[in-house]
């Protein structure tokens, strides 16, 4: 009952008591009769409230002690122990906390006892809790690993140990040797940085020592490095240009993956080896370049899949080579880029310098509702734009010689122009790869985050799971490892990433401090001593005393005065 209820509850009998008195007395009964009457009607008012509202009483007596870790000394009473504390002499094992709570009435106090409460046993309860603190081991605190990187590539990571002031970290590298040392300040901060092995996984070895250099604490550091996938370039030209072998050319020499077929005629193609413009090849391309003489012979098929994959992300930079035929004009304009004109070649001027080459380029008049300029020339004519469309980008170029640039002396000026137009129309690079939240051991929950859609965990034994993922939290998943050793997340496209599980014992200092911070959470703050629990008492004794006195109020009250 809430105290509204009770206030309400408590005017209303006032009030009738108060209007039931004021009547007994209008009745003129002598005080032989009145005097009971009155004091049965208060009687009975009172013990109606006590049976709406019994008062309450001190529940959960006594106390419970939780053994949640090996401790050294044992209280006495009742005392009950989890899984994580072994055998503990004079405490009845119990298998969760949930089994721990189940044990006593509720409302009873609550002493945790050890490192705290492991994340099976984190549960809400009504209970009132106390945690003694237990002293934090000495060894490593907190930890944050490496950033995959590159083959040879430096890499950094950091730290914090406890109880170690005046001691050191140092770094191994895979074969033993000492690659880093740093003291530890009075704050137990740290931090170290190595150099990546090639390309694959490798395990690095922290180590901890004491003030006198004693070795307090080993722990794995997962270092991945792997090559920088190279964006990949198709291009598909209508006949040979001196514009074709000099772009392939930079894109080479700029490390893009690229592959370039030239239309003969007659059938014949040539440059390396033929692809399909089909679905699955487009989803491996990330930028494709087209002329208008290649664009006219394609398939309605292969348009459709060109459009499907630049609305799934993919560039796509079209050429015109001379007079565009209507055709091809409403297949780009389709694209989201209408274009007028081009029917003639004038010259143009990328910049204002002296000895700046004259390019030429068509007269197009390049436009469309989202159209944005990618490039201009010295006169501020818009010679490069593109669209969005979907998740990927249309662009259209109109200079047709700019290899000149190239064989004029001024490559870095044609390497500029590219890689413009490179950068802005190209799929987007790889996201992220998925990363552990925290560091995992073998038989403990673990949980992997950045993943873009559910994906495999392949484990070292070759067995697999299902990546279930939790949009709603920051596309994360659960996993349950059982073993140690690196296992790899397999996303999309056949991307996969190396994630390291560590023993089962690995960093005890860390998990007992990830227990203490937990269990501290659970219980928001600290007391000294349990509050006490009260409930509503029972109310058939109040309603056996409203009945005791309900039978003489009415007996009064319908007996008969004799009349003289």
């Amino acid at each position: 009952m809430t105290g509204g209820a009770f206030t309400w509850s408590l005017i209303a009998v006032g009030g009738s008591l108060l209007v039931a008195s004021w009547l007994l007395v209008r009745r003129g009964l002598g005080p032989r009769r009145l005097v009971p009457l009155l004091a049965l009607q208060w009687l009975a008012s009172a013990a109606l409230l006590l049976f709406l509202f019994p008062p309450s009483v001190r529940i959960g007596g006594g106390s419970l002690a939780v053994v949640t870790s090996p401790i050294a000394a044992v209280p006495t009473g009742n005392v009950v122990s989890l899984p994580e504390a072994g055998s503990v002499p004079g405490a009845k094992p119990v298998p969760d906390f949930a089994a721990a709570i189940a044990s006593v009435p509720a409302g009873t106090p609550i002493e945790l006892l050890g490192l705290g409460l492991v994340e099976r046993d984190r549960i809400a309860v009504a209970n009132p809790l106390r945690f003694n603190l237990p002293p934090q081991p000495a060894g490593i605190v907190a930890i944050t690993f490496p950033e995959p990187t590159a083959p040879g590539a430096g890499f950094v990571f950091g730290g914090q140990a406890s109880g170690l002031a005046g001691g050191t970290v140092e770094l191994l590298d895979p074969a033993g040797t000492r690659a880093a040392r740093v003291p530890i300040g009075t704050d137990g901060q740290f931090a170290l940085s190595g150099i990546a092995p090639v390309a694959g996984t490798a395990l690095f070895t922290l180590v901890a020592r004491n003030r006198s250099g004693g070795i307090v604490e080993r722990l794995a550091i997962p270092v991945d490095s792997r090559e920088p996938t190279p964006p990949r370039l198709l291009i598909l030209a209508g006949a040979p240009s001196a514009e074709v072998r000099q772009l392939r050319r930079f894109a080479e020499d700029a490390g893009i993956e690229v592959t370039l077929r030239v239309d003969l005629g007659a059938g014949l193609q040539t440059g390396d080896a033929p692809v399909a413009i089909d679905r699955a090849t487009l989803a491996r391309t990330d930028l494709l370049v087209i002329d208008d003489r290649r664009w006219e012979r394609l398939g309605s098929g292969e348009r459709g899949a060109i459009g499907s994959a630049v609305s799934g992300g993919m560039g796509l930079l079209l050429r015109p080579t001379g007079p565009l035929p209507a055709g091809v004009r409403r297949d780009w304009a389709a694209l989201g880029l209408a274009v007028s004109g081009g029917d003639a070649s004038l010259p143009v001027r990328i910049d204002d310098t002296p000895d700046a080459l004259p390019l030429a380029r068509r007269n197009l008049s390049m436009g469309g509702d989202d159209a944005v300029t990618m490039l201009r020339d010295s006169a501020g004519e818009a010679i490069a734009t593109w669209a969005p469309r979907g998740r990927g980008r249309v662009g259209i170029s109109s200079i047709t010689d700019s290899y000149a640039l190239a064989l004029t002396g001024a490559p870095e000026r044609y390497s500029a122009l590219w890689s413009v137009i490179f950068s802005t129309l190209a799929r987007e690079g790889e996201a992220a790869p998925p990363r552990l939240s925290a560091l995992v051991r073998a038989g403990e929950r673990g949980v992997v985050c950045g993943l873009t859609e559910d994906a495999q965990l392949l484990a070292p034994d070759g067995g697999t799971s299902r990546l279930l993922v939790d949009r709603a939290a920051k596309d994360c998943a659960a996993f349950w490892p059982l073993q140690a050793g690196w296992h790899v997340v397999r996303g999309p496209r056949d991307r996969e990433t190396a994630l390291y599980v560590h023993p089962t014992d690995a960093a005890p200092a860390l998990a007992a401090a990830q227990r203490r911070e937990a269990t501290l959470a659970l219980i928001g703050t600290l007391s000294g001593e349990a509050a006490e629990r009260s409930a509503p008492g029972p109310r058939w004794p109040w309603f056996l005393f409203l009945l005791a006195l309900l039978a003489p109020l009415w007996w009064l009250e319908r007996r008969r005065v004799p009349t003289i």
